[in-house]
């Protein structure tokens, strides 16, 4: 799962994975985002992903809404743009994203998570 700050970058993202699993066809890739229905996002989530991209709010109404989305093989989470997630205050969406999953809770899983910060005056430390 990457999180996103915004609808353009989960796209964005979406695009260079697709890209990068192209010559390996059962790696699927998709996104949730907002400003789509959530029917047609269930649809898409209905038939498993390798990997989704999404904004917090809208992964957050997901696992709150679509019972069929499982977390539970979930190895990694990465918090693209952290420091923009929590300047445009998505801390309590990302909160419940990670206690509401139950990623790496299965026997002999552990989730991994990353973080990628966007801001020049971090990424000099």
């Amino acid at each position: 799962v990457i999180l996103s700050p915004t609808k353009e970058l989960a796209l964005q993202t979406l695009k260079v994975a697709q890209d990068l699993v192209r010559m390996v066809p059962s790696l699927v890739c998709g996104a949730v985002t907002g400003g789509e229905k959530p029917k047609s996002e269930k649809a898409r989530l209905r038939k498993g992903l390798a990997l989704l991209c999404a904004t917090p709010g809208r992964l957050a109404y997901h696992l709150q809404n679509t019972e069929m989305l499982k977390t539970d093989n979930c190895r990694c989470l990465v918090l693209d743009e952290a420091d923009r997630l929590l300047d445009m205050g998505f801390e309590p969406q990302v909160r419940q994203i990670v206690e509401k999953t139950d990623m790496g809770k299965s026997i002999n899983r552990t989730r991994q998570s990353m973080m990628n910060l966007n801001s020049p005056g971090l990424s000099r430390l």
